[in-house]
């Protein structure tokens, strides 16, 4: 997950389009990337009718042309790289990178926290706790590429 985030500050896919942001160094930026969702085309080199094995082009949701990636033909290294710009930008349309690392940490924290009494799954806040610990350790393996 952290790759994916990194990526997105890198290439400012996390901001939602035309939207001002903060950098590390206070400086106030404005994203201008396409706004989402982002899709891809496979195989296509923006020849019409002509299939090019290989590349890939990242269209956005009205269809202009964002980027195009080539690759060694039969690897899979080219599609495996659209696919995870496309699934950065769409994943992240909206979000702050800097909020998904605060978020992670404080996620982090609340699992790492006892719970404050003996819990009682008869009671309906013992059980609804436990569920949402149970939901955000799945999700924080997810994130982490443990799940």
């Amino acid at each position: 997950m952290s790759e994916v985030i990194d990526f997105c500050k890198t290439h400012g896919a996390c901001s939602g389009g035309n939207e001002t942001t903060q950098n590390d160094g206070g400086m106030i930026m404005e994203a201008k990337h396409t706004k989402g969702p982002w899709h891809i085309k496979e195989n296509y080199d923006n020849m019409i009718n002509e299939e090019k094995p290989g590349r890939h082009t990242i269209k956005s949701a009205n269809g202009w042309n964002i980027a195009r990636i080539w690759g060694n033909v039969g690897d899979g290294t080219s599609t495996a790289n659209a696919r995870r710009i496309v699934a950065c930008v769409n994943a992240c349309e909206g979000l702050n990178p800097e909020a998904v690392k605060e978020l992670l940490a404080e996620i982090k924290l609340f699992l790492a926290l006892p719970f404050p009494r003996k819990l009682n799954v008869r009671k309906i806040d013992d059980f609804s706790w436990l569920n949402h610990h149970a939901a955000a350790s799945k999700a924080l393996a997810k994130a982490e590429g443990l799940a």
